[in-house]
């Protein structure tokens, strides 16, 4: 019997803006967006662990296109700006949803990977309210898609992950997730996750 719930933010909750703020701040700095994602892989989950914040993780990216016109603050402000216009919409029907699980005394728990800048604005926009946990890269200092990560969400829960679902719009997360015995359900929209959420048992429609 499913226990517990745990929704990514990122293309679940909110629009997933990854890809758009990358264009955005390529085109911002003036360089091929391959070239920044190539360049800097190597920092993308320091970030997200919280070993370097938005400003240092572009500081070093303008070291390394040798650009010295912008500043690290300036890179900053337009990653936040493409966030806000891209990603600060969330979605009414996951959110009734979320509404609906907790009412049927499911505990229900937010997973993401954020950056501290960004973190920062979530938290004030009240995306964390919403959930009786919450498991971010930056304070768990590890990140999904890695192991650690979904057993720790498990122990913090207390939840045997037969009894737990994992929802998100990450393929690799979701595979990672089932290899450790969860129910990973891959977010594609609205009508696909109540038919799979159905399928698992899960009490939508009647509260208690």
């Amino acid at each position: 019997m499913i226990k517990s719930l745990i929704f990514d933010l990122g293309g679940v909750l909110v629009p997933e803006a990854r890809d758009t703020i990358r264009s955005e701040v390529s085109h911002f700095l003036n360089i091929k967006t391959t070239d920044l994602i190539n360049r800097t892989i190597d920092l993308s989950q320091k970030i997200h662990r919280g070993e370097l914040s938005l400003r240092d993780f572009y500081e070093l990216a303008l070291s390394r296109f040798d650009i010295k016109s912008i500043t690290p603050e300036q890179v900053v402000l337009q990653h936040i700006e493409s966030y806000k216009k891209h990603s600060l919409i969330m979605d009414s029907e996951i959110l009734r949803l979320i509404e609906k699980l907790r009412s049927n005394n499911y505990r229900v728990a937010a997973a993401t990977n954020t950056e501290k800048e960004i973190y920062d604005l979530s938290r004030r926009r009240g995306y964390h309210d919403l959930f009786d946990e919450n498991f971010v890269s930056l304070e768990m200092k590890m990140a999904k898609p890695e192991y650690q990560f979904f057993g720790k969400m498990l122990d913090i829960l207390d939840s045997d992950p037969r009894e737990t679902v994992f929802i998100d719009d990450s393929a690799e997360c979701i595979s990672r997730s089932c290899k450790i015995g969860m129910n990973g359900v891959l977010y594609k929209n609205f009508t696909n996750l109540i038919i799979d959420l159905n399928a698992l048992g899960v009490n939508i429609n009647n509260t208690k």
